[in-house]
């Protein structure tokens, strides 16, 4: 019996516990879910602040960065529109070729400061030398000059258009110049001139044309000039010459521009790149000349093709000019003039070479 008491109140004791435990858990689970509650509610709240400041900062991103867009846009427009007086002025300057300007897009320009300063000492050693300046593209189109059309003394620089003239005449005919030759007569006679048939020549004496063609560039033969004058009239060349824009005061030497000396010379760098009957004729003849003066000025070795003209104690006709091309790769003209001294400054040939070839390194080729 009293096992049984003892029995009874532990199963009361247990139950007890357990309805003690329930509530326990019951407020434990309670509390849980309150702070699970609360702390959701918090997460959310964050979460919607969050939301709300990143669309207002986005907000704020966008309308600066509009006004922003907004803002520039004047200055670009007000930088657009200062710059282009500065461009016209430039372009103008760069458009100066002497005394006259060029129309053509800026493709030529004045020269270099480095080269227009050796034209300006030359002009103080020499006040009264007239003087024109060209360096070129091959295709001429491109370029830099000074007083490049003015009529200056050109001297024996006329030969090479007229060798051009007769080798495409030559092919024109269908004239073999190895075969056809021309005589040696007294009134083809230059006491006074260059050339080495005068030395060495007889009259009745025979020579290919293309002999003639040869003694006409490398040594600017005048006898053959006037051998091959006979053949190939001058009336007959200036009309030639013009039509290449070379050219064409109708005279045996004459004037000429520093411009249509240009023309003849993108005609003759044509030719020797072509695949006609004579061009190899024509470019070993032009590589092979004499009294090369920009090259004498030159530091370096280059390959050309050029032929010069020059005077001396001539005061109907003063002048020193050469005309080449350099390298293949660009043109370079120089006439000048001097009837107060009389006598062709060809140093001024050879100083002038050398600025251009420094400009050319110094721009590593890349001059136009």
């Amino acid at each position: 019996m009293k096992s049984r008491k003892v029995i009874a109140i532990f199963v009361m004791f247990l139950a007890v516990l357990m309805i003690l435990g329930i509530v326990y858990n019951k407020e434990i689970y309670t509390v849980t879910e309150k702070i699970k509650n609360e702390f959701y509610s918090i997460s959310v709240k964050l979460k919607k602040e969050s939301k709300e400041t990143r669309n207002k900062l986005e907000k704020e991103s966008s309308t600066t960065k509009t006004k922003q867009e907004k803002e520039p846009s004047k200055t670009t427009t007000k930088q657009e529109k200062e710059p282009s007086k500065t461009t016209t002025k430039q372009q103008n300057e760069e458009n100066e070729t002497g005394d006259e300007k060029t129309s053509e897009n800026d493709t030529i320009r004045k020269l270099p400061d480095s080269i227009m300063s050796t034209v300006e000492y030359w002009k103080t050693i020499y006040p009264n030398m007239t003087i024109g300046v060209g360096l070129y593209s091959l295709d001429g189109t491109k370029g830099y000059e000074y007083n490049s059309k003015t009529l200056i003394n050109s001297a024996c620089t006329i030969k090479a258009a007229y060798a051009l003239y007769v080798l495409q005449e030559c092919e024109r005919r269908g004239i073999d110049i190895w075969s056809t030759y021309l005589t040696y007569q007294e009134w083809h006679s230059d006491t006074e001139g260059s050339g080495d048939i005068n030395l060495y020549g007889y009259y009745g004496a025979q020579y290919s044309i293309a002999d003639l063609v040869s003694l006409l560039l490398q040594v600017s033969d005048n006898v053959a000039y006037n051998m091959l004058l006979d053949q190939f009239p001058l009336n007959d060349f200036y009309i030639y010459n013009s039509n290449i824009g070379g050219q064409n005061d109708w005279f045996k030497w004459g004037r000429a521009t520093v411009e249509q000396r240009k023309n003849e010379w993108v005609a003759i760098g044509n030719y020797v790149n072509s695949d006609s009957w004579y061009s190899q004729v024509m470019r070993e003849d032009l590589t092979g000349t004499q009294y090369a003066y920009f090259l004498q000025g030159m530091q370096n070795w280059h390959s050309y093709m050029q032929k010069s003209g020059w005077t001396e104690e001539n005061p109907e006709y003063p002048a020193a000019c050469e005309a080449a091309i350099i390298d293949d790769s660009y043109i370079l003209i120089v006439l000048t003039e001097d009837y107060t001294d009389e006598i062709g400054h060809t140093d001024v040939l050879e100083s002038i070479g050398g600025a251009v070839e420094s400009f050319w390194y110094e721009k590593d080729g890349y001059i136009f």
